[in-house]
């Protein structure tokens, strides 16, 4: 019998080495061995518990399966020097209307809850543990057929679950990522694109805003932070699917931008 073992293609950052290697003997970012902390960030962070909440953007899925290792949380903890692991409870497809469950496979393997409420509430131990907590959804509340019905009653379902975060645990940062860009089937911006329930992904985003303020939540904006890593121009390379979900490399991008944003903000 012939036994199967996996090889990657790694290339360099600088594009000039490329490595062939087994699966086992790549290790994740996680990895102690793997130091990239950002120098500015000197120890400020080095004992914050992050928690992330949301969809398959902060959860690590790009639109087929998980990372290979990690999400963009993770890479930002790296950069921070955070060095309790990152309590991420995203779930790919999580809305915010929505009590909805689901077997995710994967890192999961198991029936979990999928929707913003109801992880929210199954997480409520460890929200109180958590010193950052991360908020990035509401891109499948905008899908037609989503259910989640016109744009009040999107942000009315989030600031009820933005203050029940802050009930919880009222001493931790919440910090409220807004979508990243999306694109339909034809690669349009989905930006001035009406969904069914009548409003366009930049009214939703804007909307989203407004909420996580009037909420006490720090809003988080990529376009602005980061507006080269994802366009309509680098879609095709820096989208897995051309549509929604960052690439690995896009993720690793993403992580890198929100740590030197709050590197400057702290």
């Amino acid at each position: 019998m012939v036994k199967k073992r996996a090889v990657f293609k790694l290339v360099s950052a600088n594009g000039r080495h490329t490595y062939w290697v087994f699966h086992s003997q790549v290790k994740g970012i996680g990895s102690q061995s793997f130091q990239i902390k950002l120098p500015k960030a000197g120890n400020r962070f080095s004992h914050k518990r992050i928690g992330v909440f949301g969809d398959s953007i902060p959860s690590g899925w790009d639109g087929y399966h998980f990372y290979l290792n990690d999400a963009y949380p993770d890479w930002t903890r790296k950069y921070l020097g955070a060095k309790p692991k990152v309590h991420n409870e995203a779930v790919p497809s999580a809305q915010i209307v929505g009590h909805r469950f689901r077997y995710v496979g994967g890192k999961y393997n198991r029936v979990v809850p999928e929707d913003l409420s109801e992880v929210l509430k199954h997480q409520r131990k460890t929200i109180k543990k958590m010193n950052l907590i991360f908020v990035q959804i509401c891109t499948n509340d905008y899908t037609n057929g989503s259910r989640s019905g016109s744009l009040q009653n999107v942000t009315r379902h989030l600031a009820l679950e933005i203050n029940y975060i802050h009930k919880v645990n009222p001493r931790a940062k919440v910090y409220g990522i807004l979508p990243i860009s999306r694109y339909d089937v034809l690669g349009r911006s989905c930006d001035h694109i009406p969904n069914m329930y009548g409003y366009t992904f930049d009214q939703l985003r804007a909307a989203e805003a407004r909420t996580y303020r009037r909420n006490r939540a720090t809003v988080v904006d990529f376009n602005q932070i980061a507006p080269t890593v994802i366009s309509w121009h680098n879609r095709d390379q820096t989208l897995q699917d051309h549509k929604i979900h960052p690439t690995a490399q896009t993720a690793q991008r993403l992580g890198y931008a929100l740590a030197c944003w709050l590197i400057a903000r702290r």
